[in-house]
């Protein structure tokens, strides 16, 4: 794989990368660095505001964390997508190959598998960064930005990603594909590991409407209360949402119906331990 990470020129093979200072001058080229930190995704990789992220074995890493490491556990880039991307790589089949682009109106890495798509949304600082997953209805085979709009190529269709369009293949009215958001969070301890805690409810803060459900047991994905329907915001007037449960850690499930413009802004959570283990 061949890249450009700031003004350099990076090289990738299988064990590392070389990073090398280019020129019109050859006189002027020179080796800069190397990392054992490689890659054999050739299409995977792109510049990202002043990094680079590619594809690994073990999931997307860039060089600004990954390469000043020398290692490929270095930093958390990428890590919260990691079991879903390795699953992605299992699954490739003979002749598939992942690709990204990166779509500067929206400051977004796209890393594509097929139908999907590993999103990293770059809103400012490296706290400020988070991995999405979007499903599309077919195969996403190419990519463009043309006038600052993004195009992708689907066998003979090519869609136009745009903020106003609430559903996918708009034919008209009564002929489109309906497609919802979900926000899940990995379990949360909140405090003492193990311990139990006694979970009085919660506030939201979000646009549109959405069910909400909570895990409650971590060795059984499926243990999970009946999905609450919430219209919107509730802070204004609402107060808490009364949702009463005891357990050592819980996850929280959002899904916001389709066929509407949603954002979400923050979750508070309202917990008390109890002292049990």
């Amino acid at each position: 794989m061949l890249g450009l990470y700031r003004t350099n020129l990076v090289a990738f093979n299988s064990m590392g990368y070389q990073m090398w200072q280019v020129d019109q001058d050859p006189a002027n080229m020179a080796f800069l660095d190397a990392a054992p930190v490689g890659s054999i995704y050739q299409k995977s990789g792109q510049p990202v505001d002043n990094d680079f992220v590619f594809l690994t074995a073990v999931g997307y890493r860039s060089i600004g964390v990954a390469g000043a490491n020398s290692n490929l556990q270095a930093g958390s880039f990428g890590k919260n997508v990691d079991p879903l991307v390795k699953a992605s790589i299992k699954a490739l089949a003979v002749g598939d190959e992942p690709r990204a682009l990166f779509y500067p109106g929206t400051g977004q890495y796209w890393g594509i598998f097929s139908n999907q798509a590993y999103v990293l949304t770059m809103n400012g600082a490296a706290a400020d960064m988070s991995w999405s997953r979007y499903l599309f209805p077919s195969s996403v085979d190419y990519s463009t930005v043309n006038g600052g709009v993004l195009y992708l190529r689907s066998g003979n269709l090519v869609w136009q990603l745009s903020d106003d369009a609430l559903y996918d293949d708009i034919v008209d009215v009564n002929t489109h594909v309906a497609f919802t958001g979900n926000i899940t969070w990995p379990f949360l301890d909140f405090g003492t590991l193990g311990v139990d805690k006694d979970l009085e409810g919660i506030d939201l803060v979000c646009t549109g409407s959405a069910t909400i459900n909570i895990g409650y047991d971590q060795t059984n994905f499926a243990s999970v209360t009946p999905s609450y329907v919430i219209a919107g915001d509730t802070l204004p007037g609402g107060g808490m949402i009364p949702f009463p449960m005891t357990a050592p850690s819980f996850q929280f499930s959002l899904t916001f119906a389709a066929g509407q413009a949603w954002e979400w802004e923050a979750l508070n959570v309202y917990v008390t331990p109890t002292g049990k283990t």
